[in-house]
């Protein structure tokens, strides 16, 4: 996954941020992740590593398995973030989606069939809301993000006042002016994922395989 760009957090037990997770759920990321996590599975168990019945199950069709999954995810995450209300066609492809999660998620993980909580809303609620509303992304958080963002650098252009009520206020007419004439807004930034050095990704290696030689 680090090779792939895709990072997980040291807090959350290892969950994967909002960028990570969109990442891993693109078909192109995901096949290639998946197919060699699939290769070291196989490995392990023609070396004798993997010895638990209970392994060998899960390393059957894992590939495939998980990237049902995650092909319908990254139907789901594409649709859902779309600041627009969803044509027709749209609509069709995110509740089908929606709906090949709920059938796949049973037999991609025959022994954590209970759904998530988020699972739980994927399944029961976003197609209530979609057919609704016509829209999810719409009642997102992504545009009171990028909202704060713009907020927060007219602060700073006002930090020098010496009044903090004049501050205020120099900062929510920016604010307004920024909405009405688009001229007036700051640059926007793009933000890139910063990938492991080689260095990095040698070392977790290391730790790896000698955590797998102590077990040894």
């Amino acid at each position: 996954m680090r090779e792939n760009g895709v990072c997980t957090s040291n807090y959350w037990s290892g969950t994967a941020p909002g960028p990570s997770a969109r990442m891993m759920a693109d078909p192109l990321n995901h096949d290639v992740i998946l197919s060699k996590v699939q290769d070291t599975i196989n490995a392990e168990i023609k070396t004798g590593l993997t010895l638990s019945r209970e392994n060998h199950a899960l390393a059957e069709n894992f590939k495939e398995r998980h990237g049902s999954i995650l092909k319908e995810l990254n139907t789901i995450g594409h649709f859902t973030r779309k600041v627009a209300m969803l044509i027709q066609d749209e609509k069709h492809k995110l509740l089908q989606s929606c709906k090949n999660f709920a059938d796949r998620w049973p037999r991609a993980y025959p022994y954590h069939r209970m759904m998530t909580p988020k699972g739980h809303i994927l399944t029961h609620h976003l197609p209530h809301y979609v057919q609704h509303w016509g829209t999810i992304g719409l009642f997102g958080e992504d545009g009171l993000e990028s909202l704060h963002c713009r907020c927060a650098r007219f602060q700073r252009s006002a930090a020098s006042l010496p009044n903090t009520r004049e501050s205020m206020l120099c900062t929510h007419d920016h604010l307004n002016l920024s909405q009405y004439f688009p001229a007036t807004r700051p640059e926007p930034t793009t933000r890139r994922m910063q990938r492991p050095t080689e260095a990095a990704v040698a070392k977790a290696d290391e730790s790896a395989e000698n955590a797998q030689g102590d077990l040894e």
